[in-house]
């Protein structure tokens, strides 16, 4: 995969996790509070960064918008837990 592609995934992937967010009303920070992960790794997680960190930061991400298409209340029940 050349650079450009890569650059093109992590985008799409920003701006659907962007879209998820506000399709649910939460901020970046919302989200940062119901990991439990610091928001500058949180928004660094949703800008494509590739360490290790930032992958288990989208992991949760991935978890947390999945469980609220399931689970409205989650968010706001905060009943998310992560091994």
């Amino acid at each position: 995969m050349n650079e450009q592609a890569l650059l093109d995934s992590a985008k799409a992937v920003e701006k659907q996790i962007k879209i998820n967010l506000l399709n649910r009303g939460m901020s970046q920070r919302d989200l940062s509070d119901l990991i439990g992960e610091n928001p500058t790794q949180v928004n660094r997680a949703i800008k494509g960064d590739m360490s290790p960190k930032s992958i288990r930061i989208r992991e949760k991400i991935y978890t947390v918008l999945v469980d609220c298409k399931i689970n409205p209340n989650a968010v706001r029940t905060k009943k998310i837990s992560f091994l």
